[in-house]
C-alpha cells in the first residue's frame, strides 16, 4: 500500500508590529506531534494561541502531526511566551527557538 503525503504550507502568524526583540532578535513558537489530545482541540487551541483562522491552524497542526513538528507563532521573545503558554494550558509540548 502506498500512502501519498502531501505538503502543507504553513502561515506563520507574525507579531504586527515587529517580529524582533529590542535585541534584534526573532524568535518561533514551534508545536511537537500531540498523540494524547484530539486532533481538533490542537486546531482549537492553536487558533486561541495565536489569533489565526481555522483553516490556517489546522495546517499548523496537520504539519505537526504529518512531521512531528510545526513552527506556529514568530515575533519577539515576549510574545512568543505569551503564545507558547497558552498552547501548554492543555498540556501541549511546545518550545521558542531563535527564528533563523
Amino acid at each position: 500500500m502506498i500512502v501519498a503525503s502531501r505538503a502543507v504550507e504553513v502561515p506563520i502568524r507574525r507579531e504586527e508590529s515587529t517580529a524582533r526583540d529590542s535585541s534584534g532578535d526573532a524568535y518561533h513558537v514551534i508545536l511537537y506531534n500531540d498523540d494524547i489530545h484530539s486532533f481538533d482541540d490542537v486546531v482549537r487551541q492553536v487558533q486561541k494561541a495565536t489569533g489565526v483562522s481555522t483553516e490556517d491552524a489546522f495546517a499548523v497542526t496537520l504539519q505537526a502531526h504529518e512531521t512531528g513538528r510545526a513552527a506556529c507563532y514568530m515575533g519577539p521573545h515576549d510574545a512568543c511566551v505569551k503564545v507558547a503558554d497558552i498552547l501548554r494550558e492543555i498540556g501541549l509540548h511546545v518550545e521558542i527557538d531563535k527564528a533563523p
